[in-house]
């Protein structure tokens, strides 16, 4: 049974993230636990006590159980505020849980808790995967299939783990893409120095083939394809192929502080470009 940790903050994309969350733990199993976080420092900025603010989200609180419960009446829902720091507090929080999950727009959510910058904070500090959904998420124009994104390094295999899990639990088929190339101006000199760079796609996309039939062969009912796409931008190429997919899942090098420095660029890139609800799992 699936522990969605869900961040609210009183936007349309906070009630979208517990709506993806509802529904996923009405389609699996699981408990859904909406949580908001009163930040001291951002209520006085207002002009806010901590008690005002605390109330106001406890009718937001309110507001969303009974959105999920007309829809989902069988999940199990609870609540939880604290008075804290957004990012600590749901990382602190997601100890207790199997997943974080938050609402963002397509492009970067300013004046918002929760949001694509604290998705990214939280997905490179907690030890849980971390979801991002986008607003314009609903149940009926969801796409079919987990798509798992393949970087040239092996931040990806708790990535492709969770891409099987979630694939096998909800019978759909599991997509795995690569990304590769150069940026244009490099391409040139790649053409003079080595004849072009053909050969490093034939490499990926055997790399890529190779992984599919390690996965094929340890579960044998699970339908599997690799997709591997030329482009001068790994995160464009991931967006482009993955686009119709029901989710799409990413790698992080670490967690922690140090993660910050090493996260990668191409789920930056992703996650403020947001199509898919996208799940970032970090590398243990």
């Amino acid at each position: 049974m699936t522990r969605y940790l869900v961040g609210i903050d009183g936007s349309v994309q906070g009630k979208r993230a517990a709506h993806w969350s509802a529904y996923q733990a009405n389609l699996t199993g699981g408990v859904v636990s909406l949580f908001s976080v009163v930040d001291p420092v951002t209520a006085a900025g207002l002009g806010f006590d901590s008690e005002t603010f605390s109330r106001a989200a406890q009718e937001s609180l309110d507001d969303v159980v009974e959105y999920i419960k007309t829809k989902y009446p069988d999940v199990c829902v609870n609540t939880k505020i604290v008075i804290g720091s957004v990012v600590e507090c749901l990382v602190d929080e997601s100890i207790d849980h199997d997943i974080i999950v938050v609402g963002s727009h397509h492009g970067f959510a300013g004046g918002r808790a929760f949001g694509n910058a604290t998705g990214l904070k939280v997905s490179v500090m907690a030890s849980v995967p971390t979801a991002v959904i986008p607003s314009d998420w609903r149940p009926e124009n969801a796409g079919e299939g987990i798509a798992v994104g393949i970087g040239p390094d092996k931040s990806a295999t708790q990535a492709i783990q969770y891409g099987i899990q979630r694939a096998l639990a909800t019978k759909q088929r599991l997509k795995l893409v690569s990304g590769w190339g150069l940026p244009a101006f490099l391409q040139r000199p790649a053409e003079v120095m080595g004849g072009g760079i053909a050969p490093v796609g034939e490499q990926f996309q055997n790399t890529l083939d190779k992984l599919v039939a390690d996965i094929k062969a340890d579960n044998p009912g699970l339908e599997v394809k690799g997709v591997c796409e030329e482009s001068s931008s790994t995160a464009r190429a991931i967006l482009g192929a993955t686009r119709h997919n029901n989710m799409l899942v990413l790698g992080t090098h670490s967690y922690g502080a140090l993660g910050r420095a090493m996260f990668g660029s191409t789920t930056y890139s992703v996650l403020n470009n947001l199509l898919i609800p996208t799940v970032i799992v970090p590398m243990k």
